[in-house]
C-alpha cells in the first residue's frame, strides 16, 4: 500500500494539468526553473504530441502554440496558417 502511496505522489508530481476555460488561452506548464533544457524539451514533445487529442476539434482547434519562460518573451512553436 506504500509502495502505491509514493507511485501515486510521485506520477502526481511529474504532471501538468490543461484547463481548458471559456476563453481563447490555455496555458499548459512544462518545466519548473530547475529543470535542464532536455528535460524541458522532452516535456514539450510530449505536450505538443499529446495536445491535439485534449483540445476539442483537435489541431484545426489549435491558432498557436507559444513558449514561455520565467523571464522571457513567449516564443511561437506553431502558428496556424489562414486558409
Amino acid at each position: 500500500m506504500k509502495k502505491d502511496i509514493v507511485q501515486e505522489l510521485t506520477r502526481a508530481r511529474n504532471s501538468t494539468h490543461l484547463f481548458l476555460g471559456p476563453g481563447t488561452c490555455s496555458n499548459i506548464r512544462v518545466g519548473r526553473p530547475e529543470f535542464t533544457a532536455e528535460h524541458i524539451a522532452e516535456n514539450v514533445q510530449g505536450v505538443l504530441g499529446a495536445l491535439g487529442a485534449m483540445v476539442p476539434h483537435g489541431w484545426d482547434g489549435i491558432q498557436s502554440v507559444l513558449l514561455k519562460g520565467t523571464h522571457t518573451i513567449a516564443l511561437p512553436l506553431y502558428m496556424k496558417e489562414e486558409a
